[in-house]
């Protein structure tokens, strides 16, 4: 019987909810409960599961302390923590539904491990490997398609990642077009394709059903007017019309004036500092002809202290081209 845990893994759903640790020391036992204590919510609908510790006659202890070894080195990979990939030095347990899942298929094991829900987006944390052939790809994201009451909800996402160990560790967030979620929502996420090596690859579809809540989190969301317009390079103009902050995300609307009607070319930014003299910058997220968005980017460590009521900023195109006269706005 093959030791390589993601060759038994593929073509399986195992919840990890499920697990026994029958078989493990004092010191992996601990070490597994750690990593699922926090799990919020139990799952409402039950997909037909396997508990890794009991496949018919197969057990862990059957198995051998080798594969017991590849066990806990895959469970290492369920804590890819999505504050530390948005490069946020906060505390988010409060606000994640912890999932704890895997599905196999077609050589395919992706396991979805946590979620935010924020606002109206989702953020969800995932680890992906393909072993098939014994082909060891350099890069491979899954992408997945989210529903809610069995109508697809998948607007714009974005995200990072991390690829070690042949397992791609990343983090997506998805827009929920302009859904305002509210209470506990059923979530049902789909993935039916990957990209491996920068080709798509289609695949049987793996489907994640979990229960989150956001309405922690919106309590303690900021959302402020700015109205504070520039002109474009095509004489359009743009409008930023509010600031909406919590401990996930910082982001600024905006909307556009295509006076000419002609496609925005310029890559719009936002830099500036706070009152303590730390610079931040707002990148574009999405930008359309008529509406768009920033977040603040936290990838180099670059957020805002929480003593910060208020900060001051300058319009750019394409990273140098200054587009208007610094302004400040209220942030709190």
């Amino acid at each position: 019987m093959s030791n390589n845990i993601y060759d038994i893994l593929n073509d399986n759903n195992i919840d990890l909810e499920e697990l026994s640790t029958e078989g493990f020391n004092d010191i992996e036992k601990k070490q597994i409960k750690n990593k699922f204590k926090k799990s919020i919510r139990k799952n409402k609908k039950k997909n037909n599961t396997i508990a890794i510790a009991i496949v018919g006659v197969i057990t862990i202890v059957s198995l051998g302390s080798n594969f017991r070894t590849s066990i806990a080195a895959t469970l290492k990979l369920v804590s890819v923590d999505i504050s530390s990939f948005l490069g946020i030095n906060k505390d988010l347990d409060t606000y994640k539904t912890i999932v704890g899942k895997i599905k196999g298929s077609d050589g395919v094991s992706i396991q979805l491990n946590e979620v935010i829900l924020n606002g109206n987006e989702l953020l969800v944390s995932t680890t992906t490997r393909y072993n098939k052939y014994n082909y060891n790809p350099k890069d491979i994201h899954a992408f997945g398609d989210v529903f809610i009451n069995g109508e697809s909800v998948s607007g714009v996402s974005s995200g990072s990642g991390k690829f070690q160990d042949s397992a791609m560790q990343e983090v997506m967030t998805y827009s929920l077009k302009n859904n305002q979620l509210k209470g506990d929502v059923d979530i049902k996420m789909v993935y039916s394709s990957i990209l491996l090596d920068g080709e798509i690859v289609k695949i049987n579809p793996c489907i994640f059903e979990f229960t989150t809540n956001g309405d922690e989190l919106d309590t303690r969301t900021v959302e402020l007017p700015i109205n504070h317009s520039f002109k474009l390079e095509n004489d359009g103009i743009v409008t930023l019309n509010k600031y909406v902050g919590n401990a996930v995300s910082k982001k600024i609307y905006l909307s556009i004036k295509n006076i000419n009607k002609s496609k925005i070319n310029d890559h719009i930014e936002l830099k500036g500092y706070d009152v303590f003299g730390n610079k931040i910058e707002f990148m574009p997220v999405f930008m359309g002809e008529e509406e768009g968005m920033l977040e603040l980017s936290t990838g180099l460590g670059k957020e805002i202290n929480d003593k910060v009521t208020e900060i001051t900023l300058t319009p750019y195109a394409n990273g140098y081209k200054q587009l208007g006269e610094k302004f400040t706005i209220k942030i709190k």
